[in-house]
């Protein structure tokens, strides 16, 4: 019985093939290129993922808040999806496509942006650049603390569509930074970190796996030591932006959201190495993202509705609807 009541919605199942398409996508570029895959990792994801489905299957048998299953099932997907993404856009990486980056840096200096000199004066400040560190670490521990706040308030469904469209974001970054590759304002530019007050997260010696995978050094992968080595556009600046629109309307978390976003987007070019147009390009993806998240819930939960409707017996002569 307890197993009988397991199900899955439209939107989960649409979850559950985009993971399942990405890594069928993972399995045949590792097997078609001769990589070796290392299972340790994804025996990690797998268990946890498990482990959450589990609970939140038991949740729901029980009656318990259908919010709470939302917040224990949503993790779950986007547990999975991340690995496999995160696979998705290393692999991507070995095609070795030319480099975009002087474009990139000739957007910088046409809008007045000088990297270097932003550069200078985080990394030679201990406030500011502690500062900015906290906020670029922060962008992912915000996704759960505001899928937490989005199921109180009772927004789940919110939390729903901050996955998807996260989901959604990660896929086009990749298929642009794919088709348009780059290293990154910090390769680019290569300033001097000997004297710096405050190293940013993101160093030279990080960017190394970037051209290794280019040059084709690396033949093995582990879900374990991944690394997010996606440019353009900038992922973070993705993240942020889908987890700040999943607050729209609702004011009392939206703008104190606002104002710690506003600090990741800055966090962005220094700690991540970003050029400016990726940050851009990022909030861009995020708001895409979201407006396709948002409008394929709004139709599946239509359809759901007429499906439900169709079922529904004829009413009788004299009833009431």
């Amino acid at each position: 019985m307890w197993a009988g009541s397991f199900f899955l919605s439209a939107e989960e199942r649409l979850k559950a093939a985009i993971i399942g398409w990405m890594v069928l996508v993972d399995a045949w570029w590792i097997y078609a290129a001769g990589y070796h895959f290392k299972i340790d990792g994804l025996l990690i994801v797998i268990s946890a993922m498990a482990a959450l489905l589990v609970i939140a299957q038991i949740y729901r048998a029980a009656g318990h808040d259908p919010d709470l299953v939302v917040i224990t099932r949503e993790p779950a997907w986007l547990l999975a999806f991340t690995g496999a993404a995160a696979l998705l856009s290393n692999l991507a990486i070995t095609t070795d496509l030319p480099l975009i980056d002087p474009r990139l840096a000739w957007f910088s200096r046409a809008v007045g942006y000088d990297w270097p000199q932003w550069y200078s004066f985080v990394a030679g400040n201990r406030l500011v650049g502690w500062g900015l560190s906290a906020a670029y670490v922060i962008a992912l521990p915000e996704i759960a603390i505001v899928m937490v706040m989005l199921a109180h308030a009772g927004k789940a469904g919110r939390a729903s569509e901050l996955v998807l469209a996260a989901m959604i974001g990660a896929i086009l970054a990749i298929a642009v930074s794919t088709a348009f590759p780059s290293a990154g304002a910090l390769v680019y530019y290569k300033p001097d970190q000997s004297g710096v007050l405050v190293r940013p997260i993101v160093d030279l010696a990080y960017k190394a796996t970037f051209f290794d995978l280019r040059a084709g050094r690396i033949h093995s992968f582990s879900l374990s030591s991944l690394k997010g080595l996606i440019a353009f556009p900038s992922y973070h600046a993705v993240l942020c932006v889908v987890t700040l629109l999943a607050t729209r309307g609702m004011p009392r978390l939206f703008w104190p959201l606002f104002a710690v976003s506003l600090l990741i987007l800055a966090s962005a070019p220094i700690e991540g190495g970003h050029f400016l147009a990726d940050v851009i390009g990022g909030v861009a993806v995020g708001v895409v993202a979201t407006v396709a998240a948002a409008t394929i819930r709004k139709r599946a939960a239509a359809s759901a509705g007429e499906h439900r409707a169709a079922e529904l017996p004829p009413l009788a002569a004299g009833e009431r609807a």
